[in-house]
């Protein structure tokens, strides 16, 4: 019949190299882990983006094409400003204004 080794039969040194041992597999480990990271990183694989200089959209026959440019026509525009200003909601902009000016709209910044 056999035993079981007891805790007093295993020689003290094989349990220092079995410690050494797994903690030496996990340090590399996590060396390959960084390595692979950092590779990914640095590849420039599809980091390369090329962007056209002009944009072309194609127009179905019979559909009128519009204009990328803003239209200066006149009109309102109509801005749901929200967050830290004093008067939070619907504003009405003259067309072609900015940011500021819905800012502004809104009662300004909240103090």
């Amino acid at each position: 019949m056999r035993h079981r080794a007891e805790a007093s039969d295993v020689e003290p040194g094989a349990r220092r190299r079995l410690r050494l041992g797994v903690g030496a597999a996990i340090v590399l480990l996590l060396g390959v882990f960084v390595v692979a990271i950092l590779a990914s990183a640095f590849s420039g694989q599809g980091s390369d983006v090329e962007v056209p200089a002009s944009r072309t959209t194609s127009v179905a026959s019979g559909a009128a094409e519009t204009s990328a440019q803003p239209d200066d026509s006149g009109g309102e525009l109509f801005v749901h400003v929200s967050g830290a200003v004093v008067s939070p909601g619907l504003v009405t902009l003259a067309a072609g204004a900015r940011v500021v000016d819905a800012i502004a709209a809104a009662g300004g910044l909240a103090p």
